[in-house]
């Protein structure tokens, strides 16, 4: 038996001007309070666990937790400089700590995980019917493990990003909208992840590198109905997977990832009060790694979205829903269960600059996996307030 316990808080104090203003901007402070108490009961062999008995390692109750506190600061501005460009940039700095225990033992580890992106881009307009994006991203990660256990040397890791981005979209009629995408991105190992590859003897994985072309055609039944048709490709070095060797989950490299997909996405308006939408989505994804060519394993095949949403007054609530067809490994058998779950999100705005909200995440408790390997929580809930200053 596994009960986990989760809390977590965003802070958040914003800055913005005003939609008339030629120059705009917004500036966000952030403090991210992230825990998580984790307790499990081991059985013994006449219990019907695994155990032939407890000792200091396995004991029949043990925690493992982990705690995450962070600041940050994000600042964005743009400007028409004349009547058919606006320039924007912004600027993002993160910088989170965190600690993992286990109070059965002296088992202890922590490390920091600090962030910086820059981004610039251009925003064309040659008419009311087309319009042109063209934007830089620079990324800058450096990360620290230290293992208390075995050592007090602190391992540092650094890697850096340079990502393009382009967009195009042009209206053909008042009813069909073409767009044309194209980008590259990186995802860098999370700072506990790498501790994990650390202390268990592996290297740690190489930022993953995606580049994606979309291409996407929209059509509106009027004013309250839309349909969407999107294809996409996504090229990936170097995707992170997890995989197992013996009793070691550890983060690694693929080669090459090849990836295909339609997404079909309705938007309904039902009345000025009700609102709702439903998106499927299909992916076919290969891998390629020594030679081979295989099924990428640990990435979704199918997925459905829906959601309905309702206004009455300064009250705002949302039924969200998500289905996912079981991911599969690179034989073809699968590694984690289907799945359905579903969140509630209700908002009260009492003024225009504030809100209370309350979000029930995993509304029905569903058991399921994000990706193999990890568990999502059960039922939670949140309740917070935003203010705009």
């Amino acid at each position: 038996m596994i009960r986990q316990q989760a809390s977590i808080s965003r802070q958040a104090v914003q800055y913005e001007s005003r939609p008339n203003d030629i120059w705009q901007y917004d500036v966000k402070y952030y403090h991210i309070i992230d825990e998580n108490d984790l307790w499990v009961r081991n059985l013994l062999n006449t219990e019907g666990g695994s155990l032939p008995r407890f000792t200091h390692r396995a004991p029949q109750w043990y925690r493992s937790g982990w705690f995450s506190r962070g600041n940050g600061v994000e600042a964005n501005a743009s400007v028409a400089y004349d009547s058919k460009n606006v320039l924007s940039f912004g600027a993002k700095y993160i910088k989170l700590s965190w600690n993992t225990d286990e109070n059965n033992t002296s088992y202890r580890h922590d490390g920091n995980d600090a962030r910086r992106s820059f981004y610039v881009e251009n925003a064309w307009s040659a008419d009311n019917r087309t319009w042109l994006t063209i934007g830089v991203r620079r990324k800058d990660v450096t990360q620290d493990f230290r293992d208390n256990d075995t050592a007090t040397q602190k391992t540092t890791s650094k890697s850096n990003a340079f990502d393009p981005v382009l967009n195009f979209t042009h209206d053909i009629t008042k009813h069909n909208t073409i767009r044309l995408s194209a980008g590259r991105s990186h995802v860098f190992v999370g700072s506990k992840d790498a501790a994990g590859n650390i202390r268990s003897g592996y290297p740690v994985p190489k930022p993953e590198r995606n580049s994606s072309y979309e291409l996407g055609w929209k059509h509106k039944f009027g004013t309250k109905a839309e349909f969407d048709l999107t294809h996409f490709r996504t090229e990936v070095r170097d995707r992170i997977t997890m995989v197992r060797y013996g009793r070691d989950r550890v983060l690694e490299n693929v080669d090459k990832t090849h990836i295909r997909g339609l997404e079909l996405s309705y938007r309904q308006t039902f009345s000025p009060k009700l609102f709702g939408f439903a998106n499927y989505t299909w992916i076919n994804a290969k891998d390629e790694s020594a030679g081979m060519t295989t099924i990428a394993s640990g990435l979704p095949t199918q997925i459905f979205n829906l959601g309905v949403t309702y206004r009455e007054g300064k009250l705002r609530s949302t039924l969200l829903g998500r289905a996912m067809r079981a991911r599969l490994d690179s034989s073809g058998e699968p590694t984690s269960a289907g799945y359905f779950a579903a969140d509630l999100d209700l908002r009260y705005e009492p003024q225009a600059d504030l809100g209370i909200f309350l979000r029930v995440n995993n509304l029905f408790d569903t058991d399921y996996q994000y990706r193999w390997g990890n568990p999502a929580d059960g039922t939670n809930f949140l309740l917070g307030v935003d203010m705009t200053f």
